[in-house]
């Protein structure tokens, strides 16, 4: 696994931020510090990147993991992409639910 924390002040992308990142037993979780001033929106972004040793062609997941962290765009390029492809999805596919009569919708 391997992640990419980013901080934003009014969507400029902040590199003066606190960080430390806290191991439990079932989770580890980052703190992150940042000056806030009123009415300057902070956005902070998260990407995670997870592979297994079941995951075809990889060898090492770590390795794996932070490699595609390292090259992967903005997280709002990512979404659009996201949005774009599932889009496409649904244009070719269809759900059907019969019902009947008696039941509600």
């Amino acid at each position: 696994m391997a992640a990419s924390t980013k901080a934003f002040v009014d969507k400029e992308e902040v590199t003066d931020v606190g960080r430390r990142v806290v191991v439990e037993q079932e989770k580890v979780h980052e703190i992150c510090s940042i000056k806030a001033q009123k009415g300057n929106p902070i956005t902070i972004e998260k990407v995670v990147s997870i592979y297994s040793n079941h995951d075809a062609g990889v060898l090492e997941p770590g390795e794996a993991a932070c490699a595609l962290i390292s090259y992967l765009p903005p997280l709002n390029v990512m979404m659009r992409t996201h949005l774009l492809q599932w889009a496409s999805l649904w244009e070719h596919s269809d759900v059907v639910l019969k019902m009947k009569e008696d039941e509600e919708r």
